[in-house]
């Protein structure tokens, strides 16, 4: 039980840096998917393992966000008075921790089940001879769970738009106007309207009708532009977090040099 406690008193003091934690494997995981283009490219069999590895890598850093942010925020009544502004606008930051937990179950669901769900069909159709009505049904699957992933992509993305946004507002109140998080937000945005164009090209292409260009340029958005403004709104956000953890440690101090003087006079008190 004492274990429990003091990692929790730990987490509640480094929240802000685990959060930090975080956005620099987010940051890693945008690197590795410009890298795993340019394996491509050049073709490279180590392409498909490095952009494969680096989907971890997005699902633990904005879990530690996620929670970083949740345990700061429930615990910012310790934040000193310059800092009251932040707890009028705790919801914002709630609100943000928890659409980055909506977007790791969400992620997971698609990126696994889906995908599971795409090689069972797919394996089904080949196995099945064209006329035959498991062909046909393994077919009518396939565009089934094509649209479901890309549905639920596109909200997950959605999802974690909100929560840079919210965040944004969130660090940008607290400060009193003095400090905002453009990058994030706007990587945000982007990434949501990258996944965005490509479920509506998929939606169409399932439907029967073909937009190679269409395709090709929102595929050419989502894996070559996006992580670019990902590594720049992840090494922003990381920077924005350690200032968080500053905030938090100066607090911590202040909170000691505090209580040290009732301390003493109570010994003093116990002398006389």
């Amino acid at each position: 039980m004492g274990i429990l406690k003091n990692l929790l008193s730990t987490l509640k003091r480094y929240s802000p840096s685990v959060a930090a934690v975080g956005a620099v494997l987010v940051l890693i995981q945008n690197i590795m998917s410009l890298a795993g283009l340019g394996l491509l490219a050049s073709g490279q069999a180590v392409a498909g393992a490095v952009v494969s590895y680096s989907l971890y890598l997005d699902l633990i850093g904005i879990t530690l966000i996620g929670m970083g942010l949740l345990v700061f925020i429930s615990t910012s009544a310790n934040i000193p008075t310059k800092h009251e502004t932040a707890k009028s606008y705790r919801r914002l930051g709630v609100a943000s921790g928890v659409l980055c937990f909506m977007w790791v179950g969400l992620t997971i669901v698609w990126r696994v089940l889906g995908l599971r769900g795409l090689s069972d069909a797919i394996n089904t159709a080949n196995a099945s001879l064209p006329d035959s009505p498991e062909f046909t049904a393994a077919v009518s699957s396939l565009f089934t769970t094509v649209q479901v992933v890309m549905a639920v992509w596109i909200v997950a993305s959605v999802a974690l738009a909100f929560a840079t946004i919210l965040f944004a507002w969130y660090l940008h109140r607290m400060s009193n106007g003095k400090t905002g998080s453009v990058a994030w937000p706007f990587f945000g945005v982007i990434n949501a309207v990258a996944t965005m164009l490509i479920g509506g090209t998929i939606f169409v292409l399932a439907g029967g009708e073909i937009e190679f260009a269409q395709l090709v340029t929102s595929l050419f958005l989502k894996i070559a532009v996006v992580p670019v403004f990902g590594i720049i709104a992840y090494a922003s956000l990381t920077m924005k977090l350690l200032r968080l953890a500053r905030i938090r440690e100066e607090a911590a101090h202040s909170s000691q040099e505090i209580e040290s003087p009732d301390e003493e006079s109570a010994v003093a008190s116990k002398s006389e």
